[in-house]
């Protein structure tokens, strides 16, 4: 299994202060600030972003679908499936502003599910992590690359911006490139490594999604499952 982290210097051994971590909530909240300051910008509340981080995804997909719910989320019809939603109080429909979802996803050779902690928000209000690479994550970007995944370039995220622990997996040779921040953390002696990513589903809505940071050795057969299962939210294609 390929160490989200990278296991060049430095990549594979956090730094002294990273396995002395009090607790998972104390980790994430030094990671919150800076995460905030980006997403502020975009509108996405912190509350959220607390919530995505500290539960690292895990069991407990939907073995069926159900039925479609109906929603219009910044002026677009969404039909998803009802056992997808993650909260109760979403599973009414109608108007929304922001969906949770939790997206089971089949990969070609791989012998169980893949899961995808998905939030469905307006485009205006999420910045695709493509465009983040150029416009943040490169000014912050370590000296060191990392290899380790296929096709991917791993470089570290500059302690003093604010970041610990957070490394940016990347396709360098994409126009509009698969990009990944992940997140390491120390909890009970074990390592968790989570990764987010942002995605246009349409011109109107956005995914902000979050997963197992040891879904990046087969990061081609899942995001081609994902945007299959995010495209098929959208039953007019618009």
């Amino acid at each position: 299994m390929v160490n989200a982290m990278g296991s060049g210097a430095n990549g594979g051994n956090p730094g002294p202060g990273a396995g002395q971590a009090d607790t998972l909530n104390s980790v994430f909240r030094f990671n919150l600030l800076a995460t905030v300051i980006v997403i502020a910008a975009m509108g996405l509340g912190a509350a959220y972003l607390l919530d995505a981080m500290r539960a690292p995804p895990g069991d407990g997909m939907a073995t069926s679908k159900g039925p479609d719910v109906g929603f219009v989320l910044a002026g677009t019809a969404l039909a998803i499936p009802q056992n997808w939603i993650r909260y109760p109080a979403q599973r009414s429909g109608g108007v929304a502003d922001m969906i949770d979802v939790t997206v089971p996803l089949e990969i070609t050779g791989r012998g169980t599910r893949a899961r995808a902690d998905v939030k469905l928000l307006a485009r205006a209000r999420a910045i695709p992590s493509a465009v983040l690479l150029d416009t943040l994550y490169i000014h912050r970007f370590g000296s060191i690359a990392y290899t380790d995944v296929r096709g991917l370039v791993g470089k570290t995220l500059g302690a003093e911006g604010g970041y610990r622990d957070e490394m940016v997996w990347y396709d360098p040779l994409s126009p509009d490139p698969f990009v990944a921040k992940c997140l390491r953390l120390n909890t009970n002696d074990t390592w968790i490594d989570t990764c987010m990513r942002t995605l246009a589903i349409n011109p109107q809505v956005s995914a902000l999604v979050r997963f197992d940071g040891a879904l990046l050795n087969d990061w081609r057969g899942f995001d081609a499952a994902l945007n299959v299962a995010l495209g098929d939210l959208v039953p007019d294609g618009t």
